[in-house]
């Protein structure tokens, strides 16, 4: 049979509809031709036998194949937008892989709808698969033999260089990579995921590093690697890891909440994705537990909602495990109503914004009376600009500096010339930061030598003079004028002295060094007599205001849980105790007091106990109890050492002494937060946000 008649045989369905119409086109384009209607027969080909889509499956090499089933236009020019497959009419994009996806239902997950041929193109359907499968199979057969081949190959190189059947598998999985390599590979996965190079030295990094090795070839499925990407992590790996560790952390401190307690501390901000989050922990000797942070879009944060949130946090983490609760001042109006729910447990406010508020108080110009959130006592005067220029002046100094980078880079070079003890960097001041502008002026005090040495350096003058503007030169005779200016610094060395004292309170609040609260009473105490007296420099009527003030912010914060905490610390228990702190004592008794240690064993045992300190019995002597040794122990174990012979003040003591001394362990916190939830990281789930802080905080609790 000729070509022109199998041509005929086929009739006109045997190819694409777009070749009939470009054909039909052609001819009625052709000089002096009649159009040929779309519905009439295919004109005959050129002679040579071929048609786009019909040719011999097994002569299509390549991607042909797979283009073949595609209407000519686009299927020649290999068109990976949307494209129309001839023998079934789906459109759809891609390249080759979605055409093999398009004609194999076996293959899985789908991206591309299955071929349903039309009933005249089926047996060219079959035809194509047929031949898809067949050179999947060589392909799948012809990598299996390389990998088999590769891996003999490096096993028998391995075995030769005295390598063990664990370490030569280990070799075929990852090709006998050189230590220079491997380090390599990490330094680009580093600089490309803009990942400090300190990830080196976490440990945690190195162990995984050292786990990764030892798998092996486990690791290895069809000659490739195998690790998860984002989405399995994110859906499926991450939250059974957060399940996990969350019951291994639980079950851990299930040991030691009974006797200590816990104190649940609770903060809100706004995520870089303006997200007004609200996050809860516990604090507790073994550590501070990450326990949740909620979305609070669209909610009103008034004192029901916050109650309502830290009510499911107790009921959620257990009523008879919590002691105590810790927010910021804005949280006072729900303390009420979290007390009335759990009677048992204590609600105080956290010293560290109180202290914080007191010196921003003083350092404040502008106000003429101080407002202190639940004073009710006399108005407290103030008006006094005593600090509020220097830290205006030294601000300006810091930004003249910090702000161009030659004075910058000149005042580097002479503090590392003079090799000064101690950091010379100039600090900013921060308006979220706690004390940020005392520890500005005090770095500027430090410092101001090597300022000094900053104006007359020939570099430095050598680009004033260059400054092309009058404002930038007068700027510069400004800076010049506030370094020399003398009474500046006894501004701030006042201000020093009578501030320094309170930062150490604030930093040891703020900061993780098992701070108690009978530390922050002791620390309060002191500071009352420290502003009760007079100071050097400091006129005695601006004094007094500020004491008031100060008393106001104590009086604000203080709570009796504060004063019960101070009374049982072994470093202050042998103290006069006044009528006023007795009954905040005896008020803390009987709110902890339970159906297991009721309110008069309570305090009988409290009445033996304060006969043993008196009678220095029952070990409670210089010799043991207060010994060097027994004083450097945990308040909370001193207690359960050295009161046994009082189960029920053990009890209260415990757990008072357990008690965390402020919320900022929610401020850090934020801070891992805010490192994880970046700018460069803002579309991550709220979900996801909320395990990976949990999943960076909780393990430190593992032993």
């Amino acid at each position: 049979m000729t070509a022109n008649k199998r041509r005929s045989s086929r009739g006109s369905d045997s190819a694409p509809s777009s070749v009939r119409s470009t054909r039909s086109r052609t001819s009625a384009a052709a000089g002096g031709a009649s159009p040929i209607p779309l519905d009439s027969p295919e004109p005959q080909g050129d002679g040579d036998g071929y048609e786009w889509g019909q040719e011999p499956v097994e002569k299509l090499t390549g991607s042909k194949l797979e283009w073949s089933t595609i209407e000519e236009k686009d299927g020649k020019r290999k068109l990976r937008t949307a494209k129309k497959c001839w023998l079934c009419g789906h459109l759809y994009a891609g390249g080759p892989d979605a055409i093999r996806i398009h004609f194999d239902i076996d293959i899985k997950p789908r991206k591309v709808q299955v071929c349903k041929p039309k009933s005249l193109h089926r047996a060219r359907h079959k035809l194509i698969l047929a031949e898809m499968k067949r050179r999947t199979e060589a392909e799948n057969k012809k990598k299996k033999a390389a990998a088999k081949n590769a891996g003999l190959r490096e096993e028998g190189r391995a075995v030769a260089a005295g390598l063990s059947a664990e370490q030569a598998r280990a070799a075929e999985v990852f090709k006998l990579k050189s230590p220079d390599e491997v380090t390599n590979a990490w330094l680009e996965v580093c600089v490309k995921n803009a990942i400090p190079l300190s990830f080196f030295d976490d440990q945690s990094v190195r162990n995984a590093m050292s786990i990764t090795a030892k798998c092996g070839s486990r690791l290895s499925v069809g000659g490739q690697v195998q690790v998860p990407k984002r989405k399995k992590i994110t859906e499926k790996i991450l939250p059974k890891f957060d399940q996990d560790l969350d019951a291994k952390i639980r079950g851990r401190m299930q040991g030691v909440l009974p006797t200590t307690g816990a104190t649940i501390i609770s903060d809100g901000w706004s995520s870089c994705a303006n997200r007004p989050v609200i996050n809860a922990l516990a604090a507790s000797p073994t550590g501070t537990y990450f326990i949740k942070a909620v979305d609070t879009s669209g909610e009103t944060k008034d004192a029901t909602f916050i109650a309502n949130f830290i009510i499911d946090v107790i009921k959620e983490f257990g009523p008879d495990k919590v002691t105590a609760v810790c927010m910021d001042g804005a949280c006072l109006s729900s303390f009420a109503a979290i007390e009335e729910e759990y009677r048992h447990v204590h609600c105080f406010i956290c010293p560290t914004h109180s202290l914080d508020n007191f010196m921003k108080n003083v350092c404040s110009g502008e106000k003429e009376t101080i407002n202190v959130r639940g004073y009710t006592g006399p108005t407290l005067a103030w008006g006094e600009e005593l600090f509020s220029d220097s830290f205006t002046q030294v601000w300006e100094v810091v930004k003249w500096i910090t702000n161009h980078h030659k004075p910058l880079a000149i005042y580097r070079e002479i503090a590392k010339r003079e090799k000064k003890d101690g950091p010379t960097e100039l600090v900013k001041y921060a308006e979220t930061r706690f004390a940020s502008k005392i520890m500005m002026i005090t770095r500027y005090y430090e410092v101001h030598v090597l300022l000094e040495k900053l104006l007359v350096d020939n570099a430095y003058t050598t680009w004033v003079a260059k400054q092309k503007t009058t404002e930038a030169k007068a700027k510069a005779l400004e800076i010049k004028k506030i370094i020399h200016d003398g009474k500046l610094l006894e501004t701030i060395d006042l201000c020093i002295d009578l501030l320094s004292p309170c930062m150490q309170v604030l930093r040891l609040t703020d900061g993780k060094k098992g701070a108690t609260l009978s530390n922050v009473y002791a620390k309060m105490l002191a500071l009352d007599l420290y502003y009760r007296e007079p100071i050097d420099g400091l006129n005695e009527r601006v004094r007094k205001k500020i004491h008031a003030i100060f008393m106001a912010r104590w009086t604000y914060f203080h709570t009796p849980v504060m004063t019960a905490a101070y009374r049982l610390a072994p470093e202050y228990c042998r103290r006069e105790m006044c009528e006023s702190e007795d009954k905040e004592i005896k008020k803390v008794f009987k709110k902890m007091a339970t159906d297991e240690h009721p309110y008069p064993s309570i305090l009988a045992d409290y009445a033996a106990y304060e006969v043993a300190l008196d009678t220095k019995t029952h070990d409670l002597d210089k010799d043991t109890a207060f010994s060097p040794s027994a004083q450097k122990m945990p308040p909370y174990q001193w207690a359960r050492m050295y009161l046994r012979s009082w189960p029920h003040l053990k009890y209260v003591a415990c757990r008072l002494l357990a008690l965390s001394c402020s919320a900022s362990g929610c401020e850090h916190s934020w801070s891992i937060e805010a490192w994880i939830h970046s700018k460069t990281r803002n579309r991550l789930g709220q979900k996801t946000v909320d395990r990976l802080p949990r999943r960076h905080t909780n393990p430190l609790l593992q032993p």
